[in-house]
């Protein structure tokens, strides 16, 4: 039973205008305690009256249908629904009258109005898999894929524009039908400079995005360059797609060497060492070097960069004294369109700094 139209007829059944509700109400209820006994057809012409009592509310007449076809007569119950026009059909009532088209057979309608109904309300595609009046065409492999949409798709994304040599590069993979095990093909290796850093899998819970699943691909660019990332073949079972390549470019900043790859800490971007990173600057002082822009400060300070809009990715240093770090060092890349930057240091609350920095490279 209903219990939100339960409610609404209920509260309207006790306004002393609106008689014709309080009928409609007891016309429903008497209803569903027919279908509960078996009487599928003393069930139909109680929500046949209570629709006639307050014909605004449709579900009156979807019970109507309902109790029609679990009476034997789905071709009268998809004639019921169908002077309501389509449009005007709930997830659920398109859901039915297909039920109702595959039990007599007419298979093309049952696909169409159930593709609908999915689409509106993903949910119904786990009653989809069990309902019995959808063994038929489950078991036929072309009506099957047509009627769960199985089609593997898949797209790659990439970092826009170009990373830092030392920063990550996210790969984000996503794909539909999420609910599937799959298994991603480099049809061309990693470039030589990258590595992978870490996989990490998302299930989305959107439902605007049903059964989209997301991969994300964590490489670090180990130095400077450009090329291709993939091509790939996402599979699944049989089933494969293939992904185009995605470009991707790395930048040195100016003036600074990168040591070798391989001594190049797993997890923690460094283009030069710290010592030379941080040469001469003290916590709470900000400059411009090497076409980026560098700031000194302490473990827990709080850093406020204007105009952040204007600054691309981020990289952070740390400076050890035994197991204890002592002072911090993060540097931006300059976006194209940025003259300069002006940074906030606050400590404990209190702001200890603020430094104006002009760009110092075109």
């Amino acid at each position: 039973m209903n219990p939100v139209l339960v409610l609404a007829l209920a509260l309207a059944a006790c306004t002393g205008e609106r008689r014709p509700e309080a009928r409609a109400l007891a016309r429903y209820e008497r209803g569903q305690e027919q279908l509960e006994a078996g009487d599928h057809a003393g069930a139909a012409e109680s929500f046949r009256l209570a629709v006639i009592e307050d014909p605004r509310r449709p579900v009156l007449r979807s019970w109507q249908a309902y109790a029609l076809a679990a009476g034997g007569d789905p071709a009268g119950a998809i004639q019921l629904l169908e002077g309501e026009g389509l449009r005007a059909l709930s997830p659920n009532d398109r859901y039915n009258m297909a039920a109702w088209h595959a039990r007599l057979g007419q298979e093309e309608s049952a696909l169409a109005l159930v593709r609908a109904a999915v689409e509106d309300e993903p949910e119904l595609r786990e009653a989809l898999a069990l309902d019995p009046d959808f063994e038929a065409l489950r078991a036929d492999g072309v009506l099957a894929s047509r009627l769960l949409d199985t089609e593997l798709r898949a797209v790659m994304l990439g970092e826009e524009g170009a990373i830092l040599a030392g920063e990550l590069y996210d790969l984000e993979l996503n794909f539909q039908p999420g609910d599937v095990a799959v298994s991603l093909a480099w049809d061309s290796p990693l470039p030589d400079g990258f590595s992978l850093d870490r996989v990490v899998d998302v299930r989305s819970a959107e439902p605007s995005e049903p059964g989209l699943r997301e991969l994300r691909y964590r490489l670090r660019a180990r130095r400077g360059g450009e090329g291709h990332l993939g091509p790939w073949t996402l599979s699944s079972g049989e089933r494969s797609t293939p992904i185009p390549a995605l470009a991707w470019q790395a930048l040195v900043p100016a003036g600074v060497e990168l040591g070798e790859p391989e001594l190049l800490p797993s997890l923690e971007p460094v283009w030069w060492t710290p010592r030379e990173a941080l040469a001469g600057l003290q916590p709470g002082q900000a400059e411009a070097r090497h076409g980026l822009l560098v700031v000194c400060f302490l473990p827990g300070d709080k850093l406020e960069v204007q105009p952040d809009a204007l600054l691309g990715g981020s990289l952070e240093i740390e400076l050890r004294e035994g197991d204890q770090p002592t002072m911090l060092a993060r540097a931006w890349r300059w976006a194209p369109q940025a003259r300069g930057a002006t940074v906030a240091i606050a400590r404990r609350g209190s702001r200890v700094a603020e430094v104006v920095v002009e760009r110092d490279l075109p």
